[in-house]
C-alpha cells in the first residue's frame, strides 16, 4: 500500500520532450534521499504492524508459559499467525465461480465463502513456539494455554 515506485513516478511525471536517459537518470540521483525515507518508512510500517498484533493477553501469556516451563532459557514465544487462506467472496449464491486456475493442476476448488458465511473465529489466533525439549508435557503446556487463553482464539503449538 505504501511501496512508491520512483522510477515509474519519474518518467511519468517528467514532460516528453524531456524523456532522455541523462534526464531521467539525474532526476532519479535528485530524488534518492526520497527513496531512503520511503524505505525507512516502510520499515516502521513493518515494526507497527507487528506491534498491533499483541495485546495483553498474548505477552503475559508468554511470560507465564516461560515462568512455568521454560524459566531459565526463556525459549518459548508467542507468533502471531496471519491468516493465509484464499477466499472468494460473492454477493450471492447464484453468482458463477471464476476460478484462477485449471482444475486439471491438480488444486482442488477453493471453497467459495460467501459474505454471510465468514467466520472470524477460524482464524489461527496466535502460534506457539516451543523448543523440541518440552514436546514430551505437551499436554501440560495446552492445559495451560488453554487455562488463560480466551474462548474464540484458536491456537497451536509449534516445536523449533
Amino acid at each position: 500500500m505504501f511501496k512508491f515506485n520512483i522510477t515509474k513516478h519519474v518518467s511519468r511525471i517528467t514532460p516528453p520532450q524531456w524523456r532522455n536517459t541523462f534526464m531521467l537518470s539525474w532526476l532519479e540521483a535528485l530524488l534518492v534521499p526520497m527513496r531512503t525515507l520511503n524505505d525507512a518508512f516502510l520499515v516502521w510500517v513493518d515494526a507497527r504492524r507487528v506491534e498491533l498484533t499483541y495485546n495483553g493477553q498474548t505477552i503475559h501469556m508468554e511470560r507465564m508459559l516461560n515462568d512455568i516451563f521454560d524459566p531459565q532459557a526463556r525459549r518459548i514465544k508467542i507468533v502471531h499467525s496471519i491468516d493465509q487462506r484464499e477466499f472468494d467472496y460473492f454477493a450471492g449464491e447464484g453468482q458463477q465461480p471464476d476460478f484462477d486456475y485449471w482444475q486439471s493442476e491438480g488444486a482442488g476448488p477453493r471453497y467459495l465463502y460467501l459474505l454471510f458465511e465468514y467466520d472470524i473465529s477460524q482464524i489461527d489466533g496466535f502460534r506457539v513456539v516451543l523448543p523440541v525439549e518440552l514436546a514430551a508435557i505437551e499436554n501440560q503446556v495446552i492445559g495451560q494455554i488453554l487455562r488463560y487463553k480466551l474462548a474464540t482464539i484458536h491456537h497451536e503449538l509449534l516445536y523449533i
